[in-house]
């Protein structure tokens, strides 16, 4: 019978310094042929981030007679990866902190193809000089022109398939998730930057009702028991924020396992096998450790707070998304689909006409020409604003020392969301990169505050927390300067010693807690202040300057009486300290020029009204909380308690004394949010 030659050559990618050869005979049969061959190699490199080694494996296909008929090239590595039983990542031996975002197939000029690969190089390059150590696939496959990229240049990747996202149950569930993995893993396996490969994205269980995923959920538990031999060196993350909730399975399938075993947050194989909807929308699943968090903005000590319990878990916890847009650049975009020759089709073009026509009628209605020079200097200035926002979240998520990593929302501003590093053709965006290269510094100080604006009445809380990703030795002894400066020069100073240990699993910490300290402001001067962290020996910090601003309260203009209808203690003390007479009831007189502050939830019908009436004689009635404008409606939550829909259409729940009643909106604050301006007035100088 006929047969064939095989031989394999693995060469340095570099150098071409062949390091291994092998081949084998094998009869030539009808239909599909699978060959196992071995090539041994005693001295290899490894690749990494740092050292993306790369070596070459060309397989050559021949007659028996010689004459050659084939030969294909493909490039590997050397790398070793997984989650400890710690549950912190693990590459080539040492701990790895994932700084990571995601990307889709949106280069405008050629979305979904390889016609076009500067802008996802360019992307790529810029991502890996700002810090970044890996890039994901949101909810599809790359492009295998995007992994040859990331192999060269060191980008762990995490890529995922279509059907991980927006899926739900059909007769065909098992048989089309199946493909769906299988297609990716088969193609995509032999790239040395594809380490992670994920199931499902964002999806909650549900087994009843028109959107079922119940069987997308077991399709997802069932999957390494057949990926795990067409890709047996990828770690598999069962979905991404675990919205199920079900702490009996792990978030990771390491390497040379069939099954959930790699246990992050408070996973445990002896908890129950039990789906638990406990999804707390903007923030996360409990107890799982593999979560999405976005915060409702301004951050504050409450979000310092919701991330600092991620402490209190059993192992590392990967935060694989979290993060704050800007406004997206509807000019920008609008242009560059122009310059590009690609102007856009359909809906796409429909909404960009319809937003640049409506913010040109916004931007004259309102006076922004005071502001802006130009439309879309508001939207430059957003994204300015954007990258101040990521500055301070790196600050509190970096000092969570259970973290093991954090993928940041997102790559690129994909489908004109606002959300990304860079824009939607990949261009920069204004400070961007120094707070980027500043927050992914693997050594820095998270530096926290009570308030960024005080009076010099108060006390400032301090709180500066140390990052440190594998720069520190154990043992030495490190003299550290913290410091407040101001206009008048330092005005407070103190030097620390730190000296890092290992935790009891080996490691030295992600994070240490530094300074916590009370500060008095009495002798400060009203003014800008830099508080201001600096090592004295040994190593040198990022992330090390932080701004705070003090007034002075007997700066302020006295107040005089002032009518209060459910005023909150903090605020009723605030007035008081200004010389204000508070009076916790309406005033007697039909016809007032008082001012009145409102700021209960809940109100009858006839006290409402006689505030109007007030206002109609002569009041100034302020209204503090939108829901007193809001008759309740007899909707019943699951906490027994009545609800308020503020999109209702239904003008009879709206209670302002205008004709024409408008309506009321509730604005989300968080990734997607809406952005403010103050006019000067005599009441802002």
């Amino acid at each position: 019978m006929p047969y064939f030659n095989l031989t394999v050559i693995l060469s340095e990618n570099a150098s071409s310094h062949i390091c291994g050869k092998a081949k084998v005979s094998a009869v030539s049969t009808p239909g599909k042929i699978t060959v196992n061959m071995a090539v041994s190699v005693s001295d290899f490199h490894m690749w990494s981030p740092d050292d993306p080694y790369l070596y070459s494996c060309n397989i050559l296909l021949s007659y028996a007679n010689g004459e050659k008929s084939d030969i294909r090239t493909v490039r590997t590595a050397f790398r070793k990866f997984f989650v400890d039983e710690s549950g912190y990542f693990n590459l080539n031996g040492r701990r790895l902190y994932l700084k990571m975002t995601h990307f889709g197939n949106a280069w405008p000029l050629s979305p979904d193809t390889a016609d076009d690969l500067s802008g996802y190089r360019r992307l790529m390059i810029y991502l890996k000089s700002c810090g970044f150590n890996a890039v994901r696939q949101l909810a599809s496959a790359p492009l295998p022109q995007i992994l040859d990229i990331c192999d060269e240049l060191g980008l762990l990747f995490y890529s995922e398939h279509s059907m991980a996202w927006h899926k739900k149950d059909c007769e065909q569930t098992e048989i089309l998730f199946r493909e769906s993995v299988e297609a990716v893993l088969k193609r995509d396996r032999n790239h040395p930057c594809m380490l992670m490969f994920g199931f499902q994205n964002e999806t909650l269980v549900k087994a009843e009702g028109a959107w079922t995923t119940d069987k997308l959920y077991h399709a997802v538990i069932e999957a390494p028991r057949y990926a795990r031999a067409l890709s047996p060196d990828t770690v598999f993350f069962l979905q991404s924020a675990r919205f199920d909730g079900n702490r009996h399975y792990g978030s990771v399938c390491n390497p040379g396992s069939c099954e959930w075993d790699g246990y992050m947050g408070n996973e445990s194989p002896e908890a129950p096998d039990l789906v638990v909807d406990r999804h707390i929308p903007n923030y996360y699943t409990p107890e799982m450790g593999d979560v999405h968090l976005y915060p409702v903005m301004p951050y504050g000590k409450k979000v310092k707070d919701t991330l600092s319990e991620f402490n209190k878990m059993k192992r590392g916890v990967f935060l694989s998304e979290a993060g704050v847009g800007s406004l997206a650049n509807i000019f920008a975009a609008n242009l560059y689909f122009e310059q590009y020759g690609l102007l856009p089709q359909g809906k796409e073009k429909e909404i960009l006409k319809s937003h640049c026509h409506e913010f040109w009628k916004f931007y004259h209605d309102y006076r922004l020409d005071r502001i802006f020079a130009a439309p879309e200097d508001a939207f430059k200035a957003s994204q300015s604003l954007q990258a101040k926002q990521r500055r301070l979240y790196f600050d509190l998520i970096r000092r969570v020392e259970r973290f093991n990593g954090y993928s940041m929302t997102m790559a690129t501003d994909a489908n004109l969301t606002g959300e990304g590093v860079m824009d939607t053709f990949h261009g920069v965006k204004p400070e961007m990169y120094d707070v980027m290269h500043d927050g992914w510094s693997d050594l820095r100080f998270c530096i926290t505050v009570s308030h960024t604006v005080l009076w010099r009445q108060e006390i400032l809380e301090l709180d500066i927390v140390l990052s440190d990703l594998g720069i520190l030795s154990e043992g030495t002894i490190y003299q550290i300067l913290i410091s407040i400066a101001g206009p008048d020069g330092v005005m407070w100073s103190k030097k620390i010693i730190y000296t890092p240990e290992k935790k009891t699993d080996g490691y030295l910490p992600f994070a240490a807690n530094l300074i916590k300290e009370k500060i008095s402001l009495q002798c400060f001067e009203q003014g800008e202040y830099l508080i201001s962290a600096e090592f004295l020996n040994g190593a040198r910090a990022y992330g090390n300057k932080r701004s705070i601003y003090v007034f002075d309260r007997n700066m302020l203009p006295p107040l005089h009486r002032i009518y209060a209808v459910g005023l909150d203690k903090a605020v009723a003390d605030l007035l008081l300290g200004q010389g204000a007479e508070v009076i916790t009831r309406l005033p007697d007189s039909p016809a007032c020029h008082e001012v009145i502050l409102v700021s209960c939830k809940e109100i009858s019908d006839s006290d409402l009204n006689t505030l109007y009436e007030l206002a109609r004689t002569g009041a100034h009635l302020v209204i503090l909380n939108p829901e007193v404008m809001i008759r309740k409606s007899e909707t019943v939550g699951e906490d027994n308690r009545e609800t308020i829909d503020f999109r209702s259409s239904d003008v009879q729940n709206i209670r302002v004394p205008f004709e024409k009643k408008g309506s009321l909106s509730e604005f989300g604050n968080w990734l997607y949010h809406y952005e403010y301006v103050v006019h000067d007035s005599s009441a802002t100088k």
